[in-house]
């Protein structure tokens, strides 16, 4: 990942932790805008998310309510069938374990921008090694989550009860897991540098149980990569609420406002700028809509009515909503 993008996590990857505070009971509106996640939405589970604000998220839970290893109760709630449902079925079609687990991490990618997953063999033990590529706050809940979503990649050709023999986690997490009854038959390692599954070679080479015919796995469309890119991918998400301004897009980025503005500046941009780019892109797309109503489309874009948004449509193009709409259709038809 580009060092100046801001980490980005998939919406179906927040579910299984907006479930689990639910479980539980937790004041989760309150903690949601604590962590600044409350005027995000999951219905879209393609949408693209700060990723440290829901690490943020996890860590408050996990202090708030004492339960230490809330990383691992959120994926074993919300197992990976479950939240990725045709992604795991593509992986069970697959012949092997080794086929699988070389896939997976490749494909990661696709729901994280900042987790970084390798399978490798050394002598006659496989190792899946994860590095959660954040510091922030929660990042012990992020090893904890990412742990347990590969045992259960390898539990695809394994059985739901296989557990491995010998898992490496931060010195934090070493204790944790050492007070967790799921883990009091695994030899349980330090490392602080990536968390890893350890099993025995051998088990590369079974097979995966799951479908007898392989079929087509339709992959979503990459993350976004940079830092202009991936800015723009959140602030998208959020112009309807009016409350994307520069301090927080600021912190999902990790960066200092002024830090952030330079950033800009090395791209010939400030953030105003940046908000009236992505606006005009989203109103190209829902004006080739014809019966999407101005007022939709300007309430949308975070305008407080159809006014605003006319007057800064024909800033931005020299035409009117209404005019835009027509040569448009007149270039479809």
């Amino acid at each position: 990942m580009n060092i100046d993008a801001v980490p980005l996590i998939r919406a179906s990857q927040f579910r299984p932790f907006l479930a689990a505070m639910d479980s539980i009971g937790v004041p989760r509106e309150r903690l949601l805008r604590e962590s600044k996640l409350s005027r995000f939405t999951y219905d879209d589970a393609e949408a693209a998310l700060p990723e440290r604000f829901l690490w943020r998220l996890a860590d408050k839970v996990a202090r708030s309510e004492g339960i230490e290893d809330f990383g691992i109760l959120v994926a074993t709630q919300t197992p990976m069938w479950d939240s990725e449902p045709n992604f795991i079925d593509w992986l069970r079609s697959l012949p092997t374990l080794w086929l699988a687990l070389s896939h997976f991490s490749c494909l990661t990618s696709q729901f994280s921008t900042s987790v970084r997953v390798e399978v490798t063999r050394k002598g006659n033990q496989a190792l899946l090694k994860c590095d959660p590529g954040t510091s922030a706050p929660g990042k012990d809940q992020a090893e904890l989550y990412d742990l347990q979503l590969m045992i259960q990649v390898v539990q695809l050709a394994a059985g739901r009860e296989w557990l491995p023999p010998e898992v490496f986690v931060s010195e934090m997490n070493v204790l944790r897991l050492s007070r967790c009854k799921a883990f009091e038959r695994v030899q349980i390692r330090r490392n602080d540098f990536f968390c890893c599954v350890a099993f025995p070679a051998d088990m590369l080479a079974w097979p995966m149980q799951g479908l007898a015919h392989p079929h087509g796995l339709q992959l979503r469309s990459p993350l976004a990569d940079t830092l202009l890119d991936s800015l723009s991918a959140i602030i998208s998400t959020q112009l309807h609420s009016r409350t994307m301004n520069i301090q927080l897009a600021a912190e999902m980025a990790g960066l200092s406002i002024r830090t952030l503005q330079r950033r800009l500046a090395d791209l010939q941009l400030d953030y105003s700028t940046l908000i009236d780019q992505i606006r005009l892109k989203q109103a190209f797309s829902m004006l080739r809509e014809p019966d999407a109503p101005l007022t939709a489309i300007a309430c949308a874009l975070g305008y407080s009515d159809a006014a605003h948004f006319t007057r800064a449509f024909q800033r931005w193009t020299a035409l009117s909503p209404g005019e835009y709409r027509r040569q448009h259709q007149i270039e479809k038809d």
